[in-house]
C-alpha cells in the first residue's frame, strides 16, 4: 500500500468515525464512555502513569486553573472543603492522633514555638484545656482572640486592682467561676493579674468583691446575688 493509500484510507476512516457520531450522538458518547471506563478498569497502572506524564507536562497550566476556579468559586469551594472534613472527620482526627504519637518531641517543639509568637492565643487555648479537663465542658470552647479583645478593652490593666500587665502576664479569669457552675463563655471572662486571679480563686465575684473593698460594673449577664 502506498503511502497516499495509506493516507487515503485514514481520510475515509474520519469521516466515517464523524457520519456515526453526528447520526447518533448520545450512543456514540454513551458508548465511548463505556469503553473508556473498561479500559481504565483493566489497565489501572496505564492510566496512573498517563495522568501522571500529563501533569508533569503541564503543572503550571494545570495550577492556573485551579487558581482561577478558586477564585471564581470561592463560596463553592468552601463548602467543597467544608464537606470533605467533616466526611473524613474520623479518618483525619485518626492520623493526626497518630503522627502526633510517633512525633511527641517535634510537636512539643512546634508548640512552644506557637506559645512563644502567640501568647494571648496560648492562655485562651490552655484556659479550654484545663477547663475540659477538670469541669467536662464538652465542646465549649472561649474564642481565640478573647484575650487580645479583653487586654484592649480593660487598656492592658487588672480588672480589680488596675495593676498594668507587663509581656501579657495576665491570668484568664471565670468571673462566676466554673465550680460554682458559671459558664465556659466569653461573656463570663476578665483578665486578673497574678495576685488577684490566685486570692479569688473559686470565690463568687460579689464576695470576693466586698471582701476587698471593689466596686465593678458589669452587664448583668448572671445573678450576682450572694450565695448564689
Amino acid at each position: 500500500m502506498t503511502d497516499e493509500q495509506k493516507a487515503r484510507k485514514k481520510e475515509l476512516a474520519k469521516e466515517s468515525y464523524i457520519r456515526v457520531k453526528e447520526r447518533d450522538k448520545d450512543a456514540f458518547n454513551a458508548r465511548m464512555l463505556e469503553n473508556q471506563n473498561r479500559y481504565a478498569l483493566n489497565n489501572p497502572d496505564k492510566i496512573k502513569e498517563s495522568r501522571a506524564k500529563h501533569y508533569e507536562a503541564n503543572k503550571e497550566i494545570i495550577a492556573a486553573r485551579k487558581k482561577a476556579y478558586r477564585l471564581a468559586n470561592i463560596d463553592h469551594v468552601k463548602e467543597l472543603n467544608k464537606a470533605s472534613r467533616e466526611r473524613h472527620k474520623a479518618k483525619r482526627n485518626a492520623a493526626s492522633r497518630e503522627w502526633n504519637k510517633s512525633n511527641a518531641e517535634k510537636v512539643k517543639e512546634n508548640m512552644a514555638i506557637w506559645k512563644r509568637d502567640n501568647k494571648d492565643k496560648a492562655q485562651v487555648h490552655d484556659q479550654n484545656k484545663r477547663a475540659r479537663k477538670r469541669y467536662n465542658v464538652g465542646s465549649k470552647r472561649l474564642s481565640s482572640g478573647l484575650a487580645k479583645q479583653l487586654y484592649i478593652d480593660q487598656e492592658g490593666r487588672c480588672k480589680y486592682c488596675k495593676t498594668e500587665f507587663i509581656d501579657n502576664n495576665y491570668h484568664i479569669d471565670h468571673i462566676m467561676p466554673l465550680a460554682l457552675g458559671g459558664a465556659h463563655a466569653d461573656d463570663n471572662i476578665q483578665l486578673l493579674c497574678a495576685f488577684c486571679n490566685l486570692s479569688k480563686h473559686d470565690k463568687h465575684p460579689v464576695i470576693y468583691e466586698k471582701e476587698n473593698n471593689l466596686f465593678i460594673w458589669r452587664k448583668p449577664v448572671f445573678n450576682f446575688i450572694e450565695g448564689k
